[in-house]
């Protein structure tokens, strides 16, 4: 699985992911390079992949978040909210945010 990531200076890298992820995760990944490409930007950052978790149903945050905490759609809109209103264009590469995924057989 590759993610293109940003990090503070302004450069940018490919991350490969060589181990098993869970079906949830990928999914989450996955969601997670559509919002940051909706929004268009073009790397994928922890923003975009809580704002995943928020619309995936019963993942680990669902599952811990309380009564008492706030609606889970206020924490999504604050999010939102909190990320520049356009892309920089001297962040990443040009191509939009993918997530590949490459299933091998354990019998190859």
């Amino acid at each position: 699985m590759t993610t293109h990531v940003a990090d503070d200076r302004a450069e940018w890298s490919s991350t490969t992911i060589t181990s098993w992820v869970t079906p949830r995760l990928e999914q989450i990944l996955n969601r997670a390079a559509e919002i940051a490409n909706e929004n268009g930007y073009n790397y994928l950052g922890d923003e975009h992949v809580l704002l995943a978790m928020l619309e995936i149903d019963n993942t680990q945050l669902h599952r811990s978040w309380t009564a008492e905490s706030p609606p889970l759609t206020d924490l999504r809109r604050r999010i939102l909210d909190s990320l520049p209103p356009q892309q920089a264009e001297h962040i990443g590469p040009s191509e939009p945010v993918k997530v590949e995924t490459r299933r091998v057989s354990p019998n190859l």
